[in-house]
C-alpha cells in the first residue's frame, strides 16, 4: 500500500515536469533539493552572520548547486560535469577552509563520498535519456 503510493508520488511528479525520467532519478532529485536548498538556507545566514571568503564560496555553490538539480530534474545533459564540479568545489572548500581534521570533517567527507557515488549510480547508467542543451537558454 505504501510502495503503491510511493510510486503515484513519483508518476505524478514525472507529468508535472513534463518529462517522463525514471523513478530512480526523480527519488535522488527530491533528495537533492533537500539537501540544495538546506545549504543555501545555511549558506546565507552564514554569509550574513560572519562574512569572509568561505561563507560567500558556499553561498555561490549553494545556488550553483540548486541550478545543476533544476537541470537534472529536467533531465539535461549538462547536469552531469556540473554536478562534479560543484561537488569537487565543496569538496576542496571544506579540505582548505577546515584547519585541522576533526570528526565532523571526516563525516562530511563522507558525505560527499556517498552523494558522488550515489549520483554516479543512479543517473550515469541513464545519460543517454539525457537531452542536450545549453548550460543557459539563448534567446534566438
Amino acid at each position: 500500500m505504501v510502495w503503491q503510493g510511493v510510486r503515484l508520488l513519483f508518476s505524478i511528479c514525472a507529468l508535472l515536469g513534463g518529462i517522463m525520467r525514471t523513478q530512480s532519478i526523480t527519488f535522488f532529485c527530491a533528495i537533492l533539493f533537500v539537501i540544495g536548498f538546506s545549504q543555501a538556507i545555511r549558506s546565507i545566514g552564514q554569509f550574513f552572520l560572519a562574512p569572509g571568503l568561505y561563507s560567500f564560496f558556499m553561498l555561490i555553490i549553494s545556488f550553483i548547486g540548486l541550478y545543476c538539480y533544476y537541470g537534472l530534474w529536467n533531465m539535461k545533459r549538462w547536469c552531469i560535469p556540473l554536478f562534479f564540479a560543484v561537488w569537487g568545489c565543496l569538496l576542496l572548500i571544506l579540505l582548505l577552509g577546515g584547519g585541522q581534521f576533526t570528526t565532523i570533517i571526516y563525516l562530511r567527507l563522507l558525505y560527499l563520498v556517498v552523494v558522488i557515488i550515489a549520483f554516479i549510480a543512479v543517473v550515469l547508467p541513464h545519460r543517454g535519456k539525457l537531452s542536450g542543451a545549453w548550460l543557459w537558454p539563448l534567446k534566438k
